[in-house]
């Protein structure tokens, strides 16, 4: 009897024993999990922040960058004109993409332009390297632009900004110089949204 009371005493602390041992594993590995989690959106939180860093310091080599009055650009219809030329409609956004960049990164602004923007065609200027007149005609009907599309034959405005190969806006002042440099972002249509109001609101300021 006694044997009995000592053996189901022994069952009683090894259950208690191993259930105490359960509990502490299970708060370790709860506790390891809410720490995963904090470190995932640490990191997650750290590289959305470095992205956006990036993508000022990029636009901002470029700011107050003076572009050559007598780079030549070409229309879809093969008529030629000068930077320079363009100056009486200063100051100009303008909209600038290569042939390789990425073709979705280009429609999907060209819509946003379509959509968001609100400006005198005269001071909207969209500029390609790398593309054909036919090319240009073909995706200015496409997207039912109204603004005048331009190309140039060579591979860079030679301003900071080009060396990344992606599209961008900016600015072009009367002088010739480079401001506003805006780096569009193909998953966030709010940025763009934003900037494009600006712009609305800074052109039509004075009508």
């Amino acid at each position: 009897m006694i044997f009995k009371i000592r053996r189901s005493i022994f069952i009683l602390f090894v259950i208690i024993f191993i259930s105490g041992n359960l509990y502490v594993i299970y708060n370790i590995s709860q506790k390891n999990r809410v720490i995963s989690s904090y470190q995932k959106i640490r990191v997650d939180s750290e590289s959305l922040f470095n992205f956006f860093v990036d993508r000022e310091v990029k636009g901002f080599e470029s700011e107050n960058w003076m572009l050559n009055p007598q780079t030549m650009i070409f229309n879809i219809n093969g008529d030629s004109c000068t930077l320079g030329d363009k100056s009486s409609f200063c100051p100009l956004l303008v909209f600038r993409f290569s042939a390789q960049n990425c073709r979705s990164c280009i429609d999907t602004e060209l819509e946003r332009i379509k959509k968001n923007l609100m400006v005198d065609n005269q001071n909207v200027m969209i500029v390609a390297s790398g593309k054909t007149e036919r090319e240009l005609s073909l995706l200015k009907a496409y997207n039912s632009l109204d603004y005048d599309f331009y190309y140039f034959k060579e591979d860079t405005l030679d301003i900071p900004i080009d060396k990344y190969n992606i599209p961008y806006l900016f600015l072009l002042n009367c002088d010739g110089r480079v401001s506003s440099v805006f780096l569009p972002v193909l998953d966030n249509d709010y940025l763009s949204e934003q900037f494009y109001n600006s712009y609305n609101a800074f052109f039509n300021s004075g009508k």
